[in-house]
């Protein structure tokens, strides 16, 4: 049964949802304005940043956009990547369960020819797609961004498959996970939500993942880089910006926003 703000947001018209949010932006802009840190997503300049969860997670959410450092961390790094105006003219994205900040800072900020947003049954989005049987062509899409979704797919080698397939040759996929810290990836099979809550932080995980997610990606093809907050490029605004959850978060996961830049290079 769908309960609280997810069963009002099922319920609830676009165009209502639309004029809330805008309300609710436009207050907590002015109620939370700042100069201690910054949020890119919505460019806002705040005196203090809210906690999704318990506080002692430390997973500091914008007050006014809703966003997570992991989406911060993405929209820095697509600028960097993607040399902003000089290449994405002549290029398409495609993103999967859109978090509608970033969603939005995509559009207004990174000149793609097209954008197409992508989920399994929302109704917020351009297309209902199943990320393990992609109805899309082959070799037609420039950019997937793919934050948090992963760890929600139960064949996620298959899933690795098809966005390899789908992507143009020298295409890019932008993909976050939480990530454990450990070595292994942990994926026994959790029926209980209780114990996938334990084992894997939510109960709709199906999987933690550890340092082997970059051989499980290389192994479907792509060539790989990974970009953290702690990077030395990004260290004057991993707290600023609040890009990633500190060390002394007690959430199960060491990294939210690791970045694995995953390219196809055909023949590779």
């Amino acid at each position: 049964m769908l309960l609280g703000i997810e069963w009002i947001r099922r319920v609830t018209p676009f165009y209502v949802l639309k004029m809330y949010r805008a309300m609710r932006e436009s207050i907590h802009r002015y109620r939370y304005y700042g100069d201690k840190y910054y949020c890119n997503i919505c460019d806002s300049h705040l005196k203090s940043w809210i906690y999704a969860g318990p506080v002692e997670h430390m997973n500091r959410i914008c007050p006014v956009c809703y966003s997570y450092g992991r989406q911060r961390f993405m929209a820095l790094l697509l600028k960097i990547e993607l040399r902003v105006n000089c290449l994405t003219s002549r290029m398409n994205l495609l993103h999967f369960s859109p978090e509608l900040g970033l969603q939005r800072w995509i559009k207004n900020e990174l000149n793609f020819t097209a954008y197409l947003s992508a989920d399994l049954c929302s109704r917020e989005v351009d297309i209902n797609l199943d990320l393990q049987r992609i109805d899309l062509p082959d070799n037609q899409i420039d950019i997937i961004v793919l934050s948090h979704v992963l760890e929600h797919v139960e064949n996620d080698a298959l899933a690795i498959q098809e966005m390899y397939r789908v992507l143009a040759p020298e295409g890019k996929l932008f993909i976050q996970v939480p990530l454990s810290g450990d070595r292994v990836t942990q994926d026994e099979c959790l029926a209980a939500p209780e114990a996938r809550l334990a084992r894997y932080g939510k109960t709709d995980h199906v999987r933690l993942y550890g340092d082997d997610i970059l051989t499980r990606l290389s192994r479907g093809g792509f060539k790989v880089r990974r970009y953290q907050a702690a990077d030395e490029i990004f260290r004057p605004d991993i707290d600023y910006m609040a890009l990633d959850i500190p060390s002394d978060s007690t959430m199960l996961y060491v990294s939210e926003s690791t970045i694995y830049v995953c390219q196809k290079v055909p023949g590779s």
